[in-house]
């Protein structure tokens, strides 16, 4: 099975999950990297959340919590959150 025409060249299915392998190694060293030089908790969740968006390509990043209680997740750190995935839940607010 061919997939034409991703990112401005011909790739097959085997091609194109190489690329992606690539692209979350990439996103995992620098998270690593991140690990490593910490100095607080609350800096490395947003560092996480800010690598998983520039490096990783998702949308939206939010690391959270459980709340037992209201059982409910509550966010500890973001990065690229909108009102609109407040509203929708997106955050576990």
């Amino acid at each position: 099975m061919n997939i034409s025409k991703v990112n401005g060249r011909d790739n097959d299915m085997e091609q194109v999950q190489m690329d992606i392998d690539t692209h979350l190694l990439i996103t995992l060293s620098a998270i690593l990297k991140s690990i490593i030089k910490f100095k607080t908790l609350d800096e490395l969740f947003h560092d996480i959340c800010r690598i998983m968006i520039e490096e990783g390509g998702f949308s939206v990043c939010w690391i959270g919590k459980p709340d037992i209680i209201n059982k409910k997740y509550g966010a500890i750190a973001s990065y690229n959150v909108t009102d609109q995935d407040r509203q929708l839940g997106n955050t576990g607010r």
